[in-house]
């Protein structure tokens, strides 16, 4: 158990079984397009909603990674540094302050250049954990709009303007709940 989970954390995946039984990956795609919406929900598909930011307490805007893994000691022959520095520089943040060290373990430094294993690892984490997010809780009530899954892609058309934002953003599910008549979502700004 414990492989197989840095191994989705590191691939920058999750896997899970959806409501059908089948299996499911998700991820967080670098860009989104209508193609990508599994619903769009207004003012007759929910009720009770509740919009907020991301706690600022979540923000990783400074990661050192260490990889390449020595195959006879116990080290590791790389460490690279990676900044968001417009995050940092827009929420006034400190030198220490956000900022994680993580050892990739199975991910490697295989191609050069900036597609790289790792470069690709933090530019993952840093879209989802980059900078403040909008997050979502409603309830779903139209029957219509009930076969939703998380994982999937969602965007909202209503007359009220988050923070004021438009509702042009992508937010997948993160969490949802079933119930008779009635479903409750939990979702996340992505992309």
């Amino acid at each position: 158990q414990k492989v197989l989970d840095r191994l989705q954390k590191e691939g920058c995946f999750i896997f899970l079984w959806n409501t059908s039984g089948g299996g499911k990956y998700i991820f967080v795609k670098s860009s989104y397009s209508a193609s990508d919406v599994s619903e769009t929900l207004d003012e007759n598909d929910i009720s009770n909603i509740n919009i907020s930011k991301s706690p600022f307490s979540e923000l990783l805007t400074k990661m050192d990674i260490s990889y390449e893994r020595h195959p006879a000691e116990d080290k590791y022959n790389k460490k690279t540094s990676f900044e968001n520095s417009t995050a940092r520089t827009n929420w006034n943040i400190g030198a220490k302050e956000n900022t994680k060290s993580e050892t990739l373990k199975m991910v490697h430094d295989t191609v050069s250049g900036s597609d790289s294993d790792v470069t690709g690892y933090w530019n993952y984490y840093n879209a989802i954990f980059g900078d403040v997010k909008i997050q979502v809780k409603c309830n779903i009530v139209n029957p219509a709009k009930m076969d939703l899954d998380v994982g999937d892609i969602v965007q909202f058309d209503l007359d009220t303007k988050p923070f004021g934002y438009s509702w042009t953003q992508y937010y997948m599910i993160t969490s949802l709940t079933r119930k008779i008549g009635e479903m409750s979502i939990e979702c996340r700004e992505v992309g």
